[in-house]
């Protein structure tokens, strides 16, 4: 073998053995599960996650309650999640990766039951969350009555918008001002409020503010008293007795006339403060 032969084999031998010790990482990486699949030159996405149903709000409603927004509580919702409710597909507001709403119609809340609650998120990966329940109730509960705002008003106000607050609040209480019935306007769960006329708040008293629920269940709350205070009057001077004296007079009593006095009244004359007598 001529020299030239030598090294044209030695050169073979060279190349052969670049190429397979390139090729070995990628046999390692092959074997290892490691690299991403190609497919028309593209990378495939990461799977989506499989989500999760930690809580509901509001997590009970009774039956016959008017419509009402779910809010649903998790991990994992993507803007393309899809939602049921008792295995009826509804259409889900996203919120974040941690929150979906879902609208319950009057038809979802007209029956006793529990109704279970999944969201699904789409292929690749993805799928049900675990069903998560939520209460229709059959009984309606007592509401109770915290405070009143404002607590209290003087005889003679204008008319007023009275706020209620408390608890078990429905969309359809009752509610009486002095025993007299007063539309209510539902705000939550919490509150309520009636408007106040001036025929309400022109006599001085205690007059008791009941909320009732309506049946199945339901009943009166205990009643909370609102303030109707007296209201001081304006007081007027129709005349003094005696109206004038000479300069020089002993000391004198002078008597002042008129109405709306108080035992609290203060008198001033000449915008000096003197002690009056009752």
């Amino acid at each position: 073998m001529t020299f030239q032969s030598r090294r044209n084999s030695a050169n073979k031998d060279l190349r052969l053995l670049c190429a397979l010790l390139l090729s070995v990482p990628l046999l390692f990486a092959s074997a290892c599960g490691g690299g991403s699949t190609n497919t028309g030159g593209g990378t495939t996405s990461p799977n989506n996650p499989v989500p999760t149903v930690t809580s509901l709000s509001p997590s009970s409603l009774t039956a016959g309650a008017t419509a009402q927004t779910l809010t649903i509580n998790g991990t994992g919702f993507m803007s393309s999640s899809t939602v049921t409710f008792n295995s009826v597909a509804h259409a889900a507001t996203y919120v974040s990766a941690s929150q979906l709403t879902i609208s319950l119609t009057t038809a979802d809340l007209a029956t006793v039951g529990s109704y279970p609650v999944v969201v699904t998120n789409q292929t690749p990966g993805g799928g049900p969350s675990l069903a998560f329940s939520f209460t229709v109730s059959a009984t309606n509960p007592v509401p109770t009555v915290a405070s009143l705002s404002p607590s209290s008003l003087t005889a003679g106000a204008t008319a007023q918008t009275l706020t209620i607050n408390g608890t078990g609040f429905m969309s359809s209480p009752t509610v009486t001002y002095n025993g007299a019935a007063h539309a209510a306007a539902y705000v939550s769960g919490s509150q309520l409020t009636i408007s106040l006329t001036t025929a309400d708040l022109a006599t001085a008293g205690a007059y008791p503010v009941v909320v009732t629920n309506p049946a199945p269940g339901g009943g009166s709350s205990a009643a909370v008293n609102f303030t109707v205070s007296a209201s001081n009057p304006r007081p007027t001077i129709t005349s003094l007795s005696p109206t004038s004296l000479a300069a020089g007079a002993t000391a004198q009593t002078l008597t002042i006339n008129g109405t709306g006095f108080l035992t609290s009244s203060t008198v001033t004359f000449n915008s000096v403060a003197h002690t009056r007598h009752s």
